[in-house]
């Protein structure tokens, strides 16, 4: 299960993850397994200096800590190591009120097999080369990848599931560890896309196709099946969830986190990590428990906005659509069951969205604000309850680089459309529609009477002029 990628496979390399206002998390993949020496400069004239170690047993990947004696809130830094140069900006005081972008995506697939089976880019591709762009211009803090950032099962000579189960041998649990971070090594050398790591901090979360379609919403889930997932849950941890705060190589999922930046706070979901549709498992206690006290200390900060990606959107389709097709036993019956609104998962989708408003309505000037994938289509939402207080913001950017089509495009239109058909308790308005290949960038200004305006601007692809521009947008304020 290898094939051979239009610029080969990573190698050495180098990218940010996680910044503070006094720490770099530096990510680095080296196979020569010779440890690295890592110096942080910033503006002021204050560095440190740290070895990272690759790992033998990770796919010789390794991550670093490179922490200031003192903050240095919003100082340029560099960071040198290997020969290489990485710059940014360390993220502003905790607490301090200014304004900032960020960028967020989900689903990168890139590549497509012709008639020969030989492995090209797809048009899409050159989407990475305008997104850097267009975030330089904004002077973006960072960029959030929400999801599906491989693909285990989009091209038929590299279909995981597909090729094992349909081979004479049983993979071993080796072979199909190695075989995931053969993806990893290809989908991260995209020119366009690995530049995109190299020039931004990125935090990131996994989805279904970073380990197979419909991972978790599957009827009867083999032993091969869950043999797959731990292969791919150990790929994971190396080339993702590596670069974001406070992670090991050995961590357990789920592995949700959050981070602070300025007075917003920021909590990402691991949708995946512990999903179950029989048992109706999406979130899972642990999460829950971990997204209480992330409110309860958003509270305490005083923090008037927060942001929670969840890779999958909590309101995009029809629920009572979704529960008619989700019992069907036909191709693709799971990417119906995928939905929040399925029977087994409405009951984590409504604890989850009762939590957000009720934390959103409890004081005036809070927005609370869901960033999502997944779907391959860019909208906005604003989710009010019926009957209740409370109002959030659901904000979505897919896909960046996997193509769709007219059936597609269609097939989300009409989903956008019936949104609130079988909606008992939550009524959802469509704010924006980008049903081009996007990606999604957010504004965040602080307002003299408090509370934030946070404004979304989607960047639709074109993949005939080879350019970038806009036609969705969405603004949120605390007065709404």
């Amino acid at each position: 299960m290898r094939f051979t990628y239009p610029d080969g496979e990573m190698e050495t390399a180098a990218s940010i993850g996680a910044v503070t206002d006094r720490s770099v998390r530096l990510w680095i993949r080296a196979p020569d397994g010779r440890p690295r020496l890592a110096e942080l400069r910033v503006g002021d004239g204050a560095g440190t200096s740290a070895t990272v170690e690759p790992l033998p047993d990770h796919d010789w990947v390794g991550a670093v800590e490179l922490e200031l004696a003192a903050p240095a809130p919003d100082q340029p830094f560099v960071v040198e190591v290997d020969g290489r140069r990485l710059a940014g900006r360390l993220a502003p005081s905790p607490g301090s009120r200014e304004p900032f972008f960020f960028a967020f995506g989900s689903c990168n697939e890139p590549f497509e097999q012709p008639i020969d089976g030989s492995v090209e880019y797809n048009a899409n591709a050159p989407i990475y080369e305008q997104m850097t762009g267009v975030l330089r211009r904004h002077e973006a803090r960072f960029v959030a990848l929400i999801g599906d950032q491989v693909y285990s099962d989009a091209l038929p000579e590299l279909d995981i599931r597909h090729q094992a189960e349909g081979s004479r041998e049983t993979p071993s649990a080796e072979d199909l560890l190695e075989t995931y971070r053969h993806l990893y090594r290809g989908y991260f050398n995209v020119p366009g896309f690995r530049a995109l790591l190299e020039e931004f901090p990125t935090y990131m979360t996994w989805d279904d196709h970073d380990i197979f379609d419909g991972w978790g919403s599957h009827l009867e889930p083999t032993e091969f099946d869950r043999q797959l997932f731990r292969a791919a849950d150990g790929a994971y941890r190396e080339y993702q969830h590596l670069r974001n705060p406070g992670t090991a190589a050995d961590d357990a999922a789920p592995y949700d986190y959050r981070f602070w930046f300025a007075d917003v706070g920021f909590y990402v979901l691991d949708l995946r990590g512990v999903r179950d549709y029989e048992s109706g498992v999406v979130i899972g206690p642990r999460q829950f428990e971990r997204l209480d006290d992330f409110l309860a200390q958003a509270t305490d900060r005083g923090t008037s906005t927060i942001f929670v990606a969840a890779s999958v959107p909590v309101a995009h389709f029809s629920p009572r659509l979704v529960q008619l097709l989700e019992g069907i036993p036909l191709r693709g019956a799971a990417d119906v069951r995928d939905r929040w609104s399925s029977s087994p998962f409405d009951a984590e989708r409504n604890a989850l969205l009762e939590r957000l408003f009720e934390w959103q309505a409890a004081a005036p000037g809070r927005q609370a604000v869901i960033l999502s994938g997944d779907v391959h289509v860019g909208a906005a939402f604003r989710l009010r309850r019926r009957g209740g207080r409370g109002t959030l913001l659901q904000f979505t950017s897919s896909a960046l680089a996997t193509p769709g089509g007219l059936m597609h495009s269609a097939a989300n239109r009409l989903g956008t459309a019936l949104v609130n058909w079988g909606e008992a308790d939550l009524r959802a308005s469509l704010l924006a529609l980008e049903t081009r290949n996007n990606f999604g960038v957010v504004r965040v200004r602080p307002l003299r009477e408090g509370g934030h305006a946070v404004a979304l601007r989607l960047y639709g692809f074109d993949p005939r002029a080879g350019k970038v521009s806009t036609q969705a947008g969405a603004v949120g304020r605390p007065t709404d």
